[in-house]
């Protein structure tokens, strides 16, 4: 006798083998684009502390002075906000004391220490530098 065809057992075997890999293909996919969001938001918090820091260094370099002050919510350079997005939590390290959530007027020819983590909900950052100006000929 000559079948042509499936059986219905062969069918619900393809059919649940289908089922499996079609769930382990969506959960492999979904896990990436878990992951993917996780870095992104990770990379965005690392660049806004990178502005910060270069900001910073821009006007530590520039000028004789100016003032500091990193509250829980924004950062500021002279009274003017450069970042308000992000929690933040910051130590100051100038003229050998540590500071923490004070307005500093800093002396540009004195070197600063800042460690700043920048949070956002589940996510943080920490960076630590140093700024600190050259001695140039005219300071010797």
């Amino acid at each position: 006798m000559k079948r042509n065809g499936f059986t219905l057992v062969e069918l619900l075997a393809a059919l649940a083998l289908t089922g499996i890999i079609i769930v382990l293909v969506f959960s492999v996919l979904q896990t990436g684009i878990k992951q993917g969001e996780s870095s992104k938001k990770d990379a965005f918090l690392q660049q806004e502390a990178q502005l910060i820091a270069n900001t910073i260094r821009n006007k530590h370099l520039k000028e004789s002075a100016y003032q500091l002050e990193i509250k829980a919510d924004e950062v500021l350079i002279d009274g003017k906000a450069i970042s308000k997005s992000y929690i933040y939590k910051a130590e100051i390290v100038y003229e050998n004391h540590i500071y923490v959530g004070e307005r500093l007027q800093i002396d540009t020819k004195l070197p600063l220490e800042l460690t700043l983590m920048i949070k956002k909900g589940e996510h943080a950052f920490t960076l630590r530098t140093l700024f600190a100006r050259g001695i140039s000929d005219e300071e010797k």
